[in-house]
């Protein structure tokens, strides 16, 4: 993994979110924003 993009919420369980083949994590900005209103998320670049 070359960058990660934490997202804090609340919770103790992150939701862990990787891209597709030719993808960055940014592509997940919106969902992953969203998604921390109820846990953590991480976004992930596998590249």
């Amino acid at each position: 993994m070359l960058n990660t993009i934490a997202y804090p919420g609340p919770g103790e369980v992150p939701l862990i979110i990787a891209h597709g083949l030719f993808g960055s994590a940014r592509n997940w900005n919106v969902i992953a924003k969203r998604l921390s209103d109820s846990r953590p998320v991480v976004s992930v670049d596998m590249r």
